[in-house]
């Protein structure tokens, strides 16, 4: 299931195998959906617009649930939430998941802006990431492995 061109991949070394279990496997998920909607920021990292009812409804999980596992990942600093408001109504506007890039990095896990040369590192999984109805998940390493 390569992914085309242009489209991010994510790199997954077998040292982010503690992580994993650090956060839990719903957490995990949610990171991962995170990663791949993120766009970098300016001053560094990686942002992510997302609210815990649109993370539950592409996990297939409850909205308590997503909100918990965002708050995990925050908990172990991986990433910050920040608020933005509209100025006009005074309500939040919407939520920016800020992702410390360079903690991921250290963790075991890349993000890349286009499909990398395959790895030549043991232990690293590449996992394509689709952005339409075919998205890649971390679940589907069965399927990857087979190809």
């Amino acid at each position: 299931m390569p992914g085309a061109a242009g489209e991010p991949a994510l790199v997954i070394a077998a040292s982010a195998r503690r992580l994993r279990r650090a956060v839990g496997l719903t957490a995990w998920a949610a990171l991962e959906e995170l990663v791949v909607d993120a766009v970098p920021l300016p001053l560094g990292g990686l942002g992510a617009q997302a609210s815990a009812r649109a993370l539950a409804a592409r996990l297939g999980v409850s909205k308590d649930t997503a909100a918990g596992a965002l708050r995990r990942l925050a908990s172990v600093g991986l990433l910050r939430r920040e608020d933005h408001r509209d100025a006009a109504r005074g309500v939040f506007a919407r939520s920016v998941y800020v992702i410390d890039a360079a903690r991921l990095d250290e963790s075991g896990i890349r993000r890349h802006a286009t499909q990398p040369a395959r790895s030549r590192r043991r232990g690293a999984v590449r996992i394509p990431v689709a952005r339409a109805d075919g998205q890649a998940s971390l679940f589907d390493l069965a399927a990857l492995e087979e190809q």
